[in-house]
């Protein structure tokens, strides 16, 4: 419980919420790099020389031929890790 009382966000309530705000958005691609960009991170709107487009975000890594591709894999991820019934340590 936090503070106030209320329920805190895990680290997998915060991998849900921003997976279900890129399945959501018309503009996945946009979604994507703002909340990168939002969450402190780098975001290169050049393709990159070698070819291969990584998406750091929320310890899940997105790599794809270019952004849109990493995006697809980051989300693919982040749906097998939030789809896994959690097992909590006593």
């Amino acid at each position: 419980m936090s503070v106030r009382g209320e329920p805190r966000m895990t680290h997998i309530d915060d991998i849900a919420l921003t997976l279900e705000q890129l399945r959501s958005t018309n503009d996945r691609l946009m979604t994507a790099r703002q909340i990168v960009l939002e969450r402190g991170g780098t975001w290169a709107d050049d393709p990159p020389p070698s070819g291969i487009f990584e998406i750091q975000l929320l310890g899940l890594v997105g790599i794809g031929s270019g952004a849109e591709t990493a995006v697809e894999d980051w989300m693919a991820q982040a749906e097998n890790l939030t789809a896994r019934p959690l097992v909590r340590s006593a």
